[in-house]
């Protein structure tokens, strides 16, 4: 296994709901996937709550 990039924060949806994490490209053997790498919140039954913390988390991560 061998990552080959992580994204910036976004709006992802798993099985159990709606959440703001990070993905991650991934090589394995000859093959490249996208998968989940790290989940930053709780899950919300909708994308809605997530649009403003999405927005305040890129706010504050551009001021680093």
């Amino acid at each position: 296994m061998d990552i080959k990039s992580i994204s910036d924060f976004k709006i992802m949806k798993s099985p159990a709901g709606y959440y703001i994490g990070k993905d991650c490209r991934v090589v394995y053997g000859d093959e490249t996937i996208t998968e989940p790498y790290d989940r930053f919140t709780d899950y919300y039954p909708t994308k809605k709550p997530l649009e403003k913390m999405l927005k305040a988390i890129n706010k504050n991560y551009e001021k680093q």
